[in-house]
């Protein structure tokens, strides 16, 4: 993958190509930043643009055999390390080797494919749980104690390399003694799950959220989708690039629609309204029929909408605009910035539990039933 292929992120694009160019880069770099934001494209084209044969001042020069080979993830003398699964359930060992073919086709399609996403694709939809494991780890050691085939460097990356745990310690002594040309790139999103002792053997380099300018430039002439529309899915997508491809489908109206009614049961529940409960059924009866992404992407609407509540409560601008604005001042009146935090916290469980695939009438009917207690002022402990 060459740099020109990210979305956005030009300042850190040019940092890493100057610590290249510089030999400042790390034996071992952490390239930390929020899902969405690119993190294991940028660990390509930097392991491509380490190997090319014909630097550019701005990017590898796409066409050597060196690049030929990064770009079809063939090139030998570059490993991946991801959370994967056993194949067979009598398999001995655990291994991202094991998927190779299927990661291959998968990021290739793209690159900015989220863990639960990646996990449910190699389970079938069957909700297991994805790590990196000790024989992953035995298996990479061996692999880069072997001299290189064709490559000035051997490079190891690791996606999502919180999901290691414990067992991270079996690398330490690679990573902090690499042999000779030798490079690790590892891919974060939650530092505060990767063992101390990785993360002092590491150069961190931070990944901010795409610029909304930068993204909407890009959905526009890549997807060939209106201005207004691009500029409707960036204001949701919070800078997450993987959130901007599940919106684009996506239908805006219906989200607001959603989240309105979502709202109205809860008001009309929290004050015991006749038709409360008619209104209630609906509301979850509409909600399931969803598929799973639409109602992920319900649920990442409704947080936008609040945050933009709380935002246009405290004085502040905000994105709304529309029949969105109108019915946001009438929310502002009636919700405290407590009860603003809490069904914030309410909806991203939600979505916690619909993107692993739990029932959604259940948890609908939940979460409508938490917020109206909410509401009416009642106690209700929501976990973080």
């Amino acid at each position: 993958m060459q740099f020109s292929h990210i979305v956005g992120q030009e300042h850190l694009k040019q940092k890493l190509i100057q610590n290249v160019r510089d030999n400042r880069l790390a034996h071992a770099t952490m390239l930390l930043g929020a899902e969405g934001t690119g993190g294991l494209a940028i660990a390509m084209a930097l392991a491509q643009y380490l190997m090319c044969e014909n630097k550019g001042e701005t990017d590898s020069c796409g066409t050597c055999s060196q690049c030929v080979k990064n770009e079809k993830m063939i090139h030998p003398d570059l490993h991946f390390m991801y959370p994967n699964i056993k194949r067979e359930p009598n398999d001995k060992i655990q291994a991202s080797t094991t998927w190779i073919k299927e990661w291959r086709d998968t990021i290739l399609s793209n690159p900015y494919i989220n863990v639960i996403d990646w996990i449910n694709f190699l389970g079938k939809g069957d909700n297991k749980q994805g790590n990196i494991t000790k024989g992953d780890c035995h298996e990479t050691i061996k692999k880069l104690s072997l001299k290189t085939y064709e490559s000035p460097y051997k490079i190891q990356i690791i996606w999502l390399a919180e999901y290691l745990g414990l067992e991270g310690n079996t690398l330490l002594k690679l990573i902090e003694e690499p042999p000779k040309d030798c490079i690790f790139i590892l891919v974060v999103e939650n530092i505060e799950q990767v063992i101390n002792t990785i993360i002092s053997r590491t150069q961190i380099i931070k990944i901010p959220p795409i610029d909304d300018q930068e993204m909407k430039a890009h959905l526009i002439q890549k997807y060939e989708i209106s201005e207004d529309n691009a500029k409707k899915i960036i204001r949701i997508a919070d800078g997450s690039f993987s959130t901007a491809l599940k919106l684009l489908d996506g239908d805006e109206n219906t989200n607001d629609e959603l989240t309105m009614m979502f709202l109205k049961c809860s008001f009309k529940k929290a004050y015991k309204q006749p038709d409360a409960a008619k209104l209630m059924d609906s509301m979850i009866a509409t909600f399931a029929t969803l598929g799973r992404e639409k109602q992920k992407n319900f649920c990442k609407y409704a947080l936008f909408y609040l945050r933009e509540c709380l935002l246009l409560q405290q004085g502040g601008r905000t994105k709304l605009e529309g029949a969105e604005l109108d019915y946001a001042k009438k929310t502002i009146a009636y919700i405290q910035p407590d009860q603003f935090e809490k069904i914030h916290l309410l909806i991203n469980r939600l979505h916690y539990h619909i993107e692993r695939n739990a029932a959604p009438k259940s948890q609908m009917m939940s979460t409508l039933l938490q917020t109206s207690r909410i509401l009416a002022g009642e106690y209700v402990l929501v976990d973080s």
